[in-house]
């Protein structure tokens, strides 16, 4: 998904973006985790 001009995207992804993305994974794999235990 990129909005606006092409020839300006960052090689180095935002930090807030960086850390809702491992957010993300993080509660993924907790919740497999949890439901595997269970």
């Amino acid at each position: 998904m990129v909005i606006g001009d092409p020839g300006q995207i960052s090689p180095v992804p935002e930090p807030a973006t960086l850390a809702l993305f491992g957010i993300g994974l993080a509660g993924l794999g907790f919740a497999r985790k949890k439901r595997k235990s269970a």
